[in-house]
């Protein structure tokens, strides 16, 4: 029997428990994409990073991949993600790439300068909705979507699926656009110092309007923006940064509340400067494995409701080992010990069982998302490794946040 990811019963017990997973933001100079996470705080310094990967655009392919760009305050330039797809698109405001987390290209196009209205371009600014599969760009002083060309690309022209419309003129120019499901509208972030725009396509005002964001962080002006989609619906919470500072902020303009990703209302990017921002629900790693670095846990996929292809999968176990996978609706700081090992997820109640699978090769267990998880909502997990002779290994914790896609 398939077991789903989560059981109905501890489904209830998880709203409010995580938030978002990861950021990835864009280094024109160096052609450079990079994962991260906030610092670790607290007495256990959770969660692992800040630096996840990192992958080089500029990479050979069938058709030519984004380049590298000038920094800010140069405008051109950004980064979204597909969180359904998994990939990862970037641009340097006229050629867009679309990667696997591990920087492999699997599609590439150019927009020709016809393509837009004299005016519009170069993009400054680009957000992915995963629904429809949109691209949504944006240009100092505009905004429209697109529909990109099948993979590989390398030649037919994106599909125009939102014809282009004016932004606010009192927070251009603009550097940075992404989707909010939620709402139905469109965040931008503006080279103001610290101002945000939210509009519905179309360019009417949206609910948020504009407001200030980044405070007390001290932002310059903007260099990208990304909703947190873990979030509470309707917070108006997005990731704002100058290019050298990450903040985390909700409407009207507050510190949004700290999260287990997010423990700090400021943290710094992990490659300056950034000219866009992106979020993504892959899952982060917290705490020890024991013994250190032998047994590893990570997610496959992104953790979106639904997402029924989504799986964990953990490597590093001895030849004929029996690996178990738990998850929980809480985390241990510090660790449990038993015996020689480190318990990094909740006992009380106790875990739930997720699967098992013969050590010596990579174990992975099917944990597919239903629809209409709790957001915000998550789990964790870790797995353990029993040998033949009776020892035990234990992996490192794994967090995942519930998201809309």
């Amino acid at each position: 029997m398939k077991r789903t990811l989560l059981g109905s019963s501890l489904v209830l017990s998880l709203a409010g428990l995580a938030s978002a997973q990861t950021l990835y933001s864009i280094n024109g100079p160096a052609a450079t994409v990079t994962e991260q996470t906030g610092p670790g705080l607290g007495p256990c310094g959770y969660p692992a990073g800040p630096g996840i990967g990192a992958f080089p655009t500029a990479v050979p392919y069938a058709c030519p991949t984004v380049p590298a760009f000038p920094p800010p305050p140069a405008l051109a330039g950004d980064v979204a993600v597909d969180r359904v797809g998994n990939l990862v698109w970037a641009t340097n405001g006229f050629i867009f790439t679309a990667y696997t987390p591990g920087g492999a290209v699997v599609n590439s196009f150019a927009l020709p300068a016809a393509f837009l209205p004299p005016g519009f371009g170069p993009v400054t600014g680009l957000g992915h909705d995963s629904a429809t599969g949109f691209l949504w760009l944006c240009g100092a002083a505009a905004a429209c979507a697109i529909l990109p060309p099948p993979a590989p690309g390398c030649g037919p022209l994106p599909i125009l699926a939102v014809p282009p419309f004016p932004l606010p003129a009192a927070t251009a120019p603009h550097t940075d656009i992404d989707w909010d499901p939620s709402t139905g509208s469109l965040f931008l972030s503006s080279a103001i110092p610290g101002m945000v725009a939210n509009v519905l396509p179309g360019g009417a005002a949206g609910p948020f309007g504009i407001f200030p964001a980044g405070a007390p962080c001290g932002l310059g002006g903007l260099t990208g923006i990304a909703v947190d989609h873990a979030a509470l619906a309707g917070t108006g919470t997005v990731y704002v940064t100058d290019g050298a500072i990450v903040a985390r902020t909700a409407f009207p303009g507050v510190p949004a509340p700290p999260t287990f990703y997010s423990p700090a209302p400021c943290f710094p990017v992990l490659l300056p400067p950034a000219s866009g921002l992106a979020f993504s629900a892959h899952g982060i790693a917290y705490g020890p494995a024991t013994p250190a670095g032998v047994l590893t846990l990570a997610g496959i996929g992104q953790s979106v409701s639904p997402n029924p292809g989504f799986a964990v999968v953990t490597t590093g176990s001895p030849l004929a080992s029996t690996v178990l996978t738990y998850y929980s609706a809480t985390f241990t700081c510090p660790p449990i010990p038993f015996g020689a090992n480190l318990i990094n997820i909740g006992i009380a109640p106790p875990p739930t069982f997720l699967g098992a699978g013969l050590g010596g090769a990579p174990v992975t267990i099917p944990a597919p998302l239903p629809p209409f998880l709790p957001i915000p909502g998550g789990v964790y997990l870790q797995s353990v490794a029993v040998t033949v002779g009776g020892a035990i290994l234990m992996s490192n914790g794994l967090e995942i946040s519930f998201t809309r896609p």
